[in-house]
């Protein structure tokens, strides 16, 4: 993830494992990535097979996201969602909400994105 994050996306800072704590709650992130430069923010959650409850959970991170990290409050935000299996309708339903997909495969991650796709900013 290191190599598209810093390669595909040009973010200078790639963090694994990110927990912020707020008011009582947390919230963690498999992989936080971020560039001053372009104000943007990649959020990506790693799963070993994909289900329609992590396209929720990942909704809700990124509606939780910038009172977790309020540093990042100005920036763009784009998700990632990786995983070794992801079933065709959690696959094309997570592309259509405009949330990327990458795919684990022996040990490397892969973007896996139609041509045409348009990723959105949350």
């Amino acid at each position: 993830m290191t190599r598209i994050l810093g390669q595909d996306f040009g973010m200078d800072v790639i963090a694994p494992r990110v927990r912020a704590r707020s008011n009582g709650h947390s919230l963690e992130v498999d992989v936080l990535a971020w560039s001053n430069s372009r104000d943007e923010v990649v959020v990506v959650e790693v799963k070993s097979h994909l289900r329609e409850d992590a396209l929720d959970q990942m909704h809700k991170t990124l509606r939780d996201f910038r009172d977790f990290f309020p540093d990042h409050r100005e920036k763009k935000i784009y998700a990632i969602l990786a995983a070794v299996d992801a079933p065709d309708s959690v696959r094309d339903k997570a592309l259509r909400e405009g949330i990327y997909l990458a795919r684990i495969h022996d040990g490397q991650f892969e973007l896996q994105v139609p041509e045409g796709f348009q990723p959105k900013a949350f």
